[in-house]
């Protein structure tokens, strides 16, 4: 977001919008510093384990000797930024969803007489 283009709700009674996006913005640079997180593990550890195991690329494996191979360490921190990567996105796009359809009714109150283009979200 740009923020100095979102004052106009802090001048127009509408503060909590504004926070509640700003708000957004943080959860969604979360969920981006996981993914960087789990990549750099995923390429500087995980790969480096793999080919020193002597792992072709694909291989379906059993957890256990994928865990083995990486070591419990590794294995569990791989574990551990995947699930909060699932359960921070998931929680993101119902809440970014929430909070677009305060934003669009909180500009419709705001300028009646202007068209407010609406977002259709596919949440699966």
């Amino acid at each position: 977001f740009q923020a100095d283009e979102l004052q106009f709700l802090l001048q127009q009674s509408r503060p909590e919008i504004y926070a509640a996006l700003l708000l957004e913005e943080q959860r969604f640079a979360i969920a981006i510093d996981l993914i960087k997180a789990r990549s750099s593990l995923v390429l500087e550890q995980v790969f480096a384990k793999m080919a020193s195991a002597q792992i072709p690329v694909g291989k379906n494996m059993l957890e256990a000797d994928v865990e083995r191979i990486l070591g419990i360490d590794i294995a569990h921190k791989l574990k551990q930024i995947t699930a909060a990567i699932y359960l921070n996105v998931d929680e993101d796009l119902v809440s970014l969803k929430k909070q677009y359809e305060a934003l669009r009714t909180g500009i419709n109150e705001l300028y009646p007489k202007r068209k407010v283009i609406q977002i259709e979200f596919q949440l699966t």
